[in-house]
């Protein structure tokens, strides 16, 4: 399977950017990260979706960087929670069980916006 930016997708398992493991959780596609031939993407720069809306930017100041998220038809979510948008985790191909659903445009460019402004 090839995923694409904004895809979200559920993965099994992964690591967390300070090395311990993670569970089946879902994720924003960022980017790929191809091989040389540039023909199947070996792993993928993501963000973390955490169900835990009372964490996200709008409902506690105590986190800027965790962009809400809402379900609809287009991103397949169930319930409300946030982008984790100040961490980039690497997931590899083969840990990624299935595509639920995909971000906007506009979704997407606010979780980068996020992404660059948490690295000042």
């Amino acid at each position: 399977m090839v995923f694409d930016k904004r895809d979200i997708v559920f993965v099994e398992k992964f690591d967390y950017p300070n090395g311990q493991p993670g569970l089946k959780h879902y994720f924003v596609i960022i980017d790929a990260n191809d091989d040389e031939l540039e023909v199947i993407p070996l792993e993928y720069l993501s963000m973390i979706i955490s169900s835990q809306a009372h964490k996200n930017n709008d409902a506690n100041e105590n986190y800027p960087y965790n962009e809400p998220i809402y379900p609809n038809s287009d991103n397949g979510l169930l319930k409300a929670g946030h982008v984790k948008t100040n961490e980039i985790i690497i997931l590899k191909a083969e840990n990624i069980s299935r595509k639920i659903g995909t971000v906007t445009e506009e979704e997407y460019n606010t979780y980068l916006r996020l992404f660059l402004k948490s690295m000042k």
